[in-house]
């Protein structure tokens, strides 16, 4: 027992503790999260690179453990918290960041050196699945949920989730009109223009880059009356885009202005 609280302690945020093991242990796990990212910066396939994937692969799936290890110090529901820790959101978020981009890069080369096994043929095949270079895609691309995992070392980024529960309403209120907005540029656009758009949805992705001002100009209305709309929708999207802005800085200016008053009233 004391030798999981121990454990426990370590594998938690160390702030606020003086414990130079836990802040070590803090310190690998971002460094490995970081480093987890390296091999996606190329598509070559290098020794290193699997060595990088094989070592990290190695670290966050010993912290997964360890924190199942001792979940029963956070869940506290005693010998269910190891039934249950594996159906929390948390471990399903790491569990699906380490094994499944592991499995899809490594997994047919892995599963062919399985020569004990007398049938191999359960095993997945991805190759032969359909859109199975999606998949791969797909599944290596989850290996950016890691970044999840240090969030929690990250004062500001919970600061930033207390604003947009607090915001809650105003952001959805702008967030409607946004999308009414979108839909209803695009249909007045998508009716002007009879060659302009293919179909419907090509009108919607046209009336969200105007609205956002970023204009990629794959689509130009020719008529004037369609260009007209599009100077409406341009300066109008302008404002729309810049009230959810506002609410986000105000109340986090707010939440840090909290936030550094209670760490004064802490340290005095």
């Amino acid at each position: 027992m004391k030798i999981r609280k121990r454990i426990f302690e370590i594998i938690s945020i160390a702030d606020g503790r003086n414990d130079i093991i836990s802040r070590i242990y803090d310190f690998i796990l971002v460094v490995t999260v970081f480093v987890s990212f390296i091999p996606l910066l190329t598509k070559g396939d290098k020794d290193l690179f699997r060595k990088i994937d094989i070592i990290t692969f190695a670290v966050l799936m010993l912290d997964y453990l360890l924190h199942w290890l001792c979940c029963d110090f956070s869940i506290r529901k005693k010998f269910f918290s190891f039934i249950l820790y594996p159906f929390t959101l948390g471990s399903i978020i790491s569990l699906l960041a380490i094994i499944p981009p592991y499995i899809a890069v490594y997994g047919p080369s892995l599963f062919s050196k399985l020569s004990f096994l007398p049938d191999t043929s359960f095993l997945p095949d991805f190759a032969s699945l359909p859109d199975s270079a999606f998949l791969m895609k797909l599944f290596v691309s989850l290996r950016l949920l890691k970044v999840l995992r240090i969030t929690r070392y990250f004062t500001q980024f919970f600061l930033l989730i207390k604003v947009f529960k607090k915001q809650k309403q105003p952001l959805m209120v702008v967030l409607s009109l946004a999308v009414i907005y979108i839909f209803v540029v695009a249909l007045i656009l998508y009716l002007l223009e009879d060659d302009l758009f293919a179909n419907y949805f090509e009108a919607i992705y046209w009336a969200t880059i105007s609205l956002t001002s970023v204009g990629y100009g794959d689509f130009v209305p020719h008529t004037n009356v369609g260009r007209l709309v599009a100077m409406i929708s341009s300066v109008l999207g302008i404002a729309l885009i810049a009230l959810p802005s506002g609410i986000i800085s105000a109340g986090y200016m707010d939440e840090l202005n909290r936030y550094i008053k209670n760490e004064e009233k802490k340290k005095q």
